[in-house]
């Protein structure tokens, strides 16, 4: 995971819970693991940025600071309404799970298997403020949309055994008894048992 992600993430995080003016964001391209889908934050220098408006009546300060691993970003200012509390609340409107592509790769083992790349869910998701003063709810607003692009799970597998053009099977085995062995065209487990004879007595 990117520092950078986490610094734009923390800020992203402290501006919403300030209830700052959020003027750009934007979500990344692919689904993010380590916080909630639609919550969410990343840059791009040159052209995606991130930025927002000090909506309040006094100066406020970003205070940033990053120790033993962990990444801590605060808004300080004036709490003009101290019965004020901000909720964040995300709802998924679309999912999409990711597919798998495997290619058969010679240079690799029969049986062999390497991941390429690992897949990523594509998803719609909503993200909500709620405003309450004195735990009483005065507004609910939409603050963005985001959306996450399906990438497929990619595979790599060695060559499997070749079928014999005869139609012979070198890896099929001899039916014993107790076995059940079923030809033709059974489209349901129904009518697979309605066809077995079962003795008496079992």
């Amino acid at each position: 995971m990117c520092n950078l992600s986490i610094f734009w993430l923390k800020i992203y995080s402290a501006v919403l819970y300030a209830d700052l003016e959020v003027t750009e964001r934007h979500e990344h391209t692919l689904e993010v693991s380590y916080v909630p889908l639609g919550t969410d934050a990343t840059v791009a220098y040159g052209s995606l940025d991130f930025r927002f408006k000090n909506n309040t009546s006094a100066p406020i300060k970003i205070s940033a600071v990053a120790a033993n691993g962990v990444v801590t970003v605060k808004v300080l200012g004036t709490k003009e309404n101290p019965n004020k509390t901000v909720e964040i609340v995300t709802n998924r409107k679309y999912y999409n799970p990711y597919t798998t592509t495997t290619i058969e790769d010679a240079t690799l083992e029969p049986g062999a298997k390497v991941v390429e790349s690992t897949g990523f869910n594509g998803a719609t998701v909503e993200t909500y403020k709620i405003i309450k003063e004195n735990g009483v709810q005065i507004s609910n607003t939409l603050i963005h949309t985001s959306r996450y692009v399906m990438a497929p799970r990619v595979e790599r597998v060695g060559p499997t055994s070749e079928i014999p053009t005869d139609g012979s099977n070198p890896d099929a085995t001899t039916p014993t008894d107790g076995d059940v062995v079923i030809e033709g065209n059974q489209s349901t487990a129904e009518q697979i048992y309605d066809d077995l004879q079962i003795p008496d007595g079992i």
